[in-house]
């Protein structure tokens, strides 16, 4: 069952999401309730779009279609625990610069987004290194509590 959000919630969702992500690319975030075992941020890309690029990569004719930034399907699964969690911790939070405020100094966000990145070999340079070097973090600190 889809969760349904109001135009703002969904807006929020948006901003938050958009706010960790790669820029360059185009992303539509949706909410989903996939069930809290699974993943909490699946990203996928349109099949047509995907083959579009490639083929105007390749001298197709279709150089409008390699012109366009990337787009990508970004899922969020509302019933995983840690959405739950970065949702319970934003609050009450308005406004676009004050959820992309929280959305930068969210360590959870920033972790759950990243893994879903280089789940599909999108995560490189500087972001991956800044993953990795979190990653540690997060590990000694569990480790050592």
């Amino acid at each position: 069952v889809v969760p349904e959000l109001s135009e703002e919630q969904q807006e929020e969702l948006t901003t938050i999401f958009q706010t960790v992500l790669p820029k360059g690319n185009e992303y539509y975030v949706q909410a989903d309730n996939l069930g809290a075992a699974a993943a909490p941020i699946l990203i996928t890309q349109s099949e047509f779009m995907r083959r579009y690029r490639e083929m105007s990569a390749m001298g197709g004719g279709m150089n409008f279609y390699g012109e366009m930034p990337p787009m990508y399907n970004i899922t969020v699964n509302m019933e995983n625990p840690l959405v739950e969690r970065i949702m319970a911790a934003k609050g009450d939070i308005k406004g676009k610069e004050e959820l992309e405020a929280f959305a930068s100094g969210n360590e959870i966000l920033k972790q759950v987004t990243d893994l879903a990145l280089l789940a599909n070999g999108m995560l490189k340079g500087k972001d991956l290194s800044d993953f990795i070097a979190r990653s540690a973090k997060v590990v000694e600190d569990a480790y050592l509590k």
